[in-house]
């Protein structure tokens, strides 16, 4: 995560879990479920998304806030301080950053990676069977990664 104009780090939530400092908040087999990229102190946020189905299909693909793909039935919603990836027939928010203050960014949604399904919700984030929440985890390469049989912290 780059740091903010005054260089305070960032702090993504992840749930209640606070992520601070860390190159990358959640690595699932390998790959980066997100990335925020950069925040100008203008209220904008600019992220990557790889959003796909259970079954692996590709429902979003967004790199710096540009639709790179968008399946049928999904859109793309951009405002200050916001993004989402909706289903549109139902409203469902399939995964959303939005800006909680100057240098706090939350994330929610549902993942799935390689087989894995991460709920993100407002107050935990499960996967695997295995749920977290309260956690603090401070200047790491990687927050929390999940592999194959292992979850790790602090990585």
């Amino acid at each position: 995560m780059p740091p903010c104009s005054d260089d305070m780090p960032w702090k993504v939530l992840l749930g209640t879990n606070r992520i601070i400092d860390c190159d990358a908040a959640l690595v699932v087999e390998g790959e980066e479920v997100f990335r925020l990229r950069e925040h100008n102190g203008d209220g904008n946020l600019v992220v990557d998304f790889d959003v796909r189905a259970a079954d692996g299909s590709r429902i979003a693909k967004i790199a710096k806030n540009y639709v790179a793909y968008l399946a049928p039935d999904y859109e793309f919603r951009r405002r200050a301080g916001f993004v989402a990836v909706i289903n549109e027939p139902t409203c469902q928010v399939v995964a959303r950053a939005e800006l909680r203050g100057p240098d706090t960014v939350a994330i929610t949604g549902t993942f799935h990676v390689n087989g894995y399904a991460v709920l993100i919700t407002p107050t935990y984030l499960k996967a695997s069977g295995v749920t977290t929440a309260g956690n603090e985890i401070r200047g790491y390469g990687k927050a929390i990664e999940l592999n194959s049989g292992s979850t790790e912290i602090g990585v």
